[in-house]
């Protein structure tokens, strides 16, 4: 009901009236240019950086797993996943369905490799197979950084260590 004095409903749906023409537009702008990129994600390097250190993304299809390059020019690749369907190779309906539906633990998975810092390398280095690699050039501390702790994690766990040659890489739980 309206009081009187009221304006009344206006014909076009509430979503619409919400929003001036303007803002209108500006919404149906972003709405095509999200239809028409889909959920791409978009990785922007940084402009300039003070050492380049390479980090490449591995898209197995199914997971992803990270490699990480060293001032030497020796590789590491780290991957995460289910501990059971990951490390384990558990990869029944039921393990499958565990990692999906319920908090179970996680594995931490790493292995070293020869280098270069190429694509090409790591293609010929990884046994699992690669849809695609993306190449990220990132300042070398932040690298280091993130490679410390990673080691710092994997050493603190080597108690629970896992050898999986599907994936060829060795696994521990962090915790």
């Amino acid at each position: 009901m309206f009081k009187r004095g009221s304006k009344a409903p206006s014909s076009e749906p509430l979503y619409l009236a919400l929003f001036s023409k303007g803002e209108r537009k500006s919404l149906i702008a972003a709405l095509i240019s999200v239809l028409l990129e889909g959920c791409a994600a978009h990785v922007i390097p940084p402009k300039s950086l003070e050492e380049e250190r390479r980090v490449f993304l591995l898209d197995h299809g199914r997971h992803s797993s990270l490699v990480l390059s060293h001032a030497d020019g020796r590789l590491v690749r780290y991957a995460y996943g289910d501990w059971d369907y990951y490390a384990r190779g558990k990869t029944g309906f039921l393990q499958g369905a565990a990692a999906l539906l319920k908090p179970t633990p996680a594995a931490l998975g790493r292995r070293e490799l020869p280098g270069p810092p190429t694509t090409q390398a790591i293609w010929r280095q990884v046994k699992e197979g690669i849809e695609q690699i993306l190449l990220i050039p990132v300042e070398a501390k932040a690298v280091e950084q993130l490679q410390a702790a990673l080691e710092t994690l994997y050493s603190e766990n080597l108690n629970s260590l896992v050898y999986n040659p599907d994936f060829d890489m060795k696994f521990v739980i962090p915790i």
